[in-house]
């Protein structure tokens, strides 16, 4: 194998930090075990990120402060259209408004497309049944899923 995947326990496993490789496996793959493989390998949050994010969200607060600003977003946006973290959380709070209803409504139709008894949509899901909805493929198309 190229070191690009692996097979564990009868489940392939994508072990790539390829993007594009885990997308297309998200978007493709029917079983969902493998898709969750990929999600939490490719897409997830490790673990072992969490101490070197912790020492750069650190040292750019220590920056920011000592250059005047409240925070390393205030020293960011300071010369941005966006102004402040306040306005950009404006922003932000407006787009909710605006997309919640329609958002939630294609979360509801994918989750119509998720096999009975296969449990809720998960992150990895998503790409899976947003292809099958475009497609027009149903519930009643052959899974691996179930």
């Amino acid at each position: 194998m190229s070191g690009e995947e692996e097979v564990t326990d009868g489940v392939f496993a994508v072990c790539s930090s390829r993007r594009p490789v885990t997308r297309s496996v998200l978007a493709s793959v029917g079983d969902s075990r493998v898709r969750q493989q990929a999600w939490r390998g490719g897409l997830g949050q490790p673990e072992a990120n969490e101490a070197v994010l912790g020492r750069l969200v650190r040292m750019r607060q220590a920056l920011a402060t000592e250059l005047g600003y409240p925070s390393w977003a205030h020293k960011m946006l300071a010369s941005s259209a966006a102004g402040s973290p306040a306005e950009v959380w404006s922003l932000l709070e407006n787009a909710v408004d605006t997309i919640q209803g329609p958002a939630e409504q294609v979360l509801q139709q994918l989750s119509a497309l998720k096999p009975q008894g296969s449990g809720p949509l998960q992150p990895w899901d998503i790409a899976y049944y947003s292809g099958e909805f475009q497609s027009g493929r149903s519930s009643g198309s052959s899974h691996a899923d179930a």
